[in-house]
């Protein structure tokens, strides 16, 4: 699954509950999950929530591609 512009959540807690439930089914079942934003990893770490935050430093990671450079 891939879920791109994480940061454009609207912050809602219905939104919040909703991305946690799904990031921790797919946390259980042991499936692969990708999340896009354009943000740093302490951007990501304030949408997602420390829980979802710790659970990808244990079984994934972060990858920044901040040095692209002029277009």
């Amino acid at each position: 699954l891939v879920l791109d512009e994480v940061g454009k959540l609207g912050q809602t807690d219905w939104e919040l509950r909703l991305l946690s439930e799904l990031l921790d089914r797919r946390y259980r079942d042991m499936t692969d999950t990708l999340l896009i934003g354009n943000m740093d990893a302490a951007g990501l770490r304030a949408v997602i929530g420390p829980s979802i935050a710790r659970r990808i430093s244990e079984t994934g990671g972060v990858i920044c591609c901040d040095n692209w450079g002029e277009i």
